[in-house]
Parts: structure tokens; sequence; C-alpha cells
């Protein structure tokens, strides 16, 4: 009888747009990986033990040791599927949006949905895997709300200078596709890439394309105050915006796929 193949290991908080990428970019490897949810600040109990901190964080088969981000993750994911790195601009442009857009994008996606009442709270408790975690979790939302908006700065300041930055981002991309229709320009290329992962990814939070299952459930613009609505509105109508439900709708596989 032949040995069970032993699957990668994903450390995630459902809802991150950094995990989101490096979700993504396994499936797009076609990577075999179970998925191991917590929520944020719980998530050290499903990384401290495995020598990380931080999520996402992969858990390599058979010993060969840990990849403690979503950059190492992604860079994992090229090495089975080449087409995700074509030039050599893609890694400069994938890194430049997790450290200079995913940041912001994370910020006023906690104040927006932080904004929404019990919304919120159950983006962060629905997808875990136990039941008395959702409890505990949910218990304790009022402590982990407080330590979120202090650890990441989620102030209503805060939250401005971050959506100034969004409305940069979204502007910048916008111009790099120009004119030309959805599909045939790409952030780093003609093609689609790494790059293209990482803003999707993080725009994801702000528009919730239906594909993004930890996302869009909770998006409902009918749930928001009205500035968030407003914005909502204008990121998703944008062309970086549509750009976003794009590669979801023609580039995200779904967790069905072979």
């Amino acid at each position: 009888m032949a040995a069970k193949r032993l699957q990668h290991v994903l450390v995630t908080i459902p809802a991150s747009n950094y995990c989101e990428k490096a979700r993504w970019g396994l499936r797009l490897a076609k990577i075999d990986f179970t998925e191991e949810k917590h929520a944020p600040l719980f998530h050290y109990a499903g990384t401290v033990p495995k020598g990380g901190k931080s999520v996402p964080f992969l858990v390599l088969p058979d010993g060969k040791g840990v990849l403690p981000d979503s950059d190492e993750i992604l860079s994992y994911c090229g090495k089975a599927l080449p087409s995700l790195y074509p030039n050599d601009q893609v890694k400069a442009k994938e890194l430049y949006y997790d450290n200079k857009f995913g940041p912001h994008a994370r910020r006023y996606a906690y104040h927006m949905l932080f904004s929404m009442g019990p919304i919120g709270r159950a983006v962060i408790t629905d997808p875990l895997q136990s039941s008395a975690l959702s409890v505990m979790v949910a218990t304790s939302f009022p402590l982990l709300k407080t330590l979120l908006i202090r650890a990441l700065n989620v102030t209503p300041e805060g939250a401005e200078r971050s959506w100034a930055k969004i409305e940069t981002e979204f502007a910048a991309v916008d111009a790099i596709l120009g004119d030309a229709p959805l599909g045939t320009r790409y952030l780093a290329g003609d093609v689609f890439s790494a790059a293209d992962v990482s803003f999707c990814s993080h725009g994801s939070l702000l528009i919730g394309p239906k594909e993004s299952r930890y996302v869009a459930p909770y998006l409902n613009p009918a749930n928001m105050p009205p500035q968030f609505q407003d914005r909502f509105f204008q990121l998703q109508r944008s062309k970086a915006g549509q750009f976003v439900q794009y590669c979801y709708e023609n580039h995200y596989p779904s967790p069905d796929e072979p």
C-alpha cells in the first residue's frame, strides 16, 4: 500500500491579505496544502510552536523546513510554476505592493469592518475550524479589537492616511493599465504574474471580489456607513478595481480545481 502523501500546512488568519496572497500562489502552482486557520493574535498558537511568529507561515512536508512569509511562499510557488516570474521586474513589483500598499489596505479594511458592528467580529470568527475556539474568540473580541487597533494604528487618523495611499496606488495602477482591454496588460508586463497576485490580494480587502471567500461575504455596501460605501464603489468602479475583479475571475483557481 502506497504511503500517504504528506501535505504542506499553511497557517493563516483567513481574511488576511498576505495569507490570501500565499493561498493564491499555492493554488496556482497546484501545491497540495491544508490550511490551519486562526484569529489575529491567537495565530501565535499555530506559528510559535513551529518556529515562527507571523502569518502566512508554510510548513513544508517531510521536515524540509518552513517559509515564514508570503514573499518566500510565492517564490517557492514560482519554482513549481515559473510563469509566476516571467521577467526580472516581477519580484520588485510584488514586494513594492507588499510593503507600500498591503499595510495600508489592511489598516483601512480593519477600520471599515470595525465600523460595521458585528460584521467586524464575524469576519474573524466565522472561518475558524473549532466551534469552541469561535466562541472563545467572540467572547474576547472587545479586547482583541482594542489590541488590533493599538498594534496596527487603526485610528480614524491612521485610516485616513492609509486611504490617501490607497487612492494613490489605485491611480498608479489605472495609469499602468491605461485604456487597454482587461486581460491584455498586467502590472509587470503582458502576462499575469506574481506582481498581479500581490496587488490583487491586497486590493481584495477593499472591494471583496466574489471569489475571495473570506472577505466577499462581509463587504456588503448596504452595511457600510455612507463614507465607506462611497469609497467602496469608487474603488470597485476604477480601472484598478475592475482589474482586481478580472484577475479573480480569470486567474484565481477555485479550491475544488484539480
